[in-house]
């Protein structure tokens, strides 16, 4: 009895807070046949009550024998759909990759809510099971590497087993160019706009796909992925990468580096250089303009005020002087900067000083 109060207590509060905000709203079941004590529903309520307080939208998934205690799927209106549900057993590894031979970089016990931000390519057989990796948000994740996620197997995870990773295909293609893919999830089939890139005239044509792209859902394969024009073939590079409206990922030729721009501004650019293989960060600074990349090398900038203290800048200073133009822009009120170009080694990390240049900034 004591039990059945709990649970009606916790659906009532539920109710309650998404009364409050109609503008974020989430479907979430709950099992009372996993509630055996008063502290395991307040642990409950209490993540549910910040599901509540982060979502930005709701999709009602079908239910399935109650299959998840606790599951959700959130629209995030700009962004793509992800889902939310718990592990469902005790000292659960996260690893780097998806893989039993990664490095383990965490683990999660029982009941820990989990948000899925991807499926592994495909499925894989561990210990009887056959099932996917799960993409999830995972912010203890070393700093050395890319994003803030790990990967977790279905098994440890109430997930719905028939769910499938989303397949993609060519879609449109118009110039020569990819316009679109075709995705099929569980055997519908959609159409979604994509941006095809390339860091040279022989580098591979890649695109973004994860969960900031407004189609993306949470079952569908996530990183960059290899166009071939010639056989129209879509292979998955990498689970790194991230795309947005004025920021671009591009891959090497050799395929050894993912170069991720995370800037918006017209001058310079912040840039993450990443190892293809273990994830790595390899660079985190600036570029200007041009990459330049020579199959080792890359051209890097660091930017610093007219009067700053480095040899580089005291010695480019007193060599070229302000010009008319530059001296009455900062009489207008903008900042002339000077940008120290350097080019650096992938491989070495060395860098060798290129020249100075001055740059306006608004």
């Amino acid at each position: 009895m004591k039990k059945t109060k709990l649970f009606l207590s916790v659906l009532t509060v539920i109710m309650a807070v998404t009364s409050c905000n109609k503008s974020e709203k989430a479907v979430v079941y709950d099992s009372d046949s996993k509630v055996e004590t008063e502290s395991d529903v307040e642990a409950k309520l209490e993540d549910t009550e910040a599901l509540i307080d982060e979502a930005e939208g709701k999709i009602e998934p079908e239910e399935k024998d109650g299959y998840s205690p606790l599951f959700a799927l959130y629209d995030r209106g700009y962004f793509g759909i992800i889902a939310r549900s718990t592990v469902n057993d005790d000292n659960v590894n996260v690893r780097l990759l998806p893989s039993v031979s990664s490095e383990k970089i965490g683990s999660l016990n029982k009941g820990y809510v989990v948000e899925i931000l991807g499926y592994s390519n495909s499925k894989e057989t561990i210990n009887d099971y056959e099932g996917y990796w799960l993409k999830i948000s995972f912010k203890e994740k070393p700093k050395e590497y890319y994003g803030l996620y790990g990967w977790v197997f279905s098994q440890y995870v109430d997930v719905d087993p028939s769910v499938d990773v989303s397949k993609f295909g060519a879609g449109k293609i118009e110039d020569g160019e990819l316009k679109t893919i075709e995705i099929e999830r569980n055997g519908v089939k959609t159409e979604s706009t994509v941006y095809v890139n390339r860091l040279t005239d022989t580098s591979p044509y890649t695109f973004v796909w994860c969960d900031e792209m407004r189609d993306f859902n949470y079952n569908d394969p996530t990183g960059v992925f290899r166009w071939d024009p010639d056989t129209n073939e879509i292979t998955n590079l990498t689970n790194m990468g991230s795309e947005c409206e004025s920021a671009w990922c591009l891959i090497s030729d050799d395929l050894k580096f993912m170069f991720q721009e995370f800037g918006t501004s017209p001058g310079t650019r912040a840039l993450g250089v990443y190892d293809m293989e273990t994830t790595k960060q390899i660079f985190s600074g600036s570029y200007y303009r041009e990459l330049g990349y020579d199959g080792e090398s890359i051209c890097i900038v660091k930017k610093y005020g007219l009067n700053n203290s480095d040899e580089n800048v005291k010695k480019f200073r007193e060599e070229t002087p302000l010009t008319e133009e530059q001296l009455d822009w900062i009489n207008q009120g903008m900042s002339v900067n000077v940008i120290v170009k350097y080019r650096f080694n992938l491989f070495t990390k060395d860098m060798e000083f290129v020249e100075c240049d001055y740059l306006l900034s608004q």
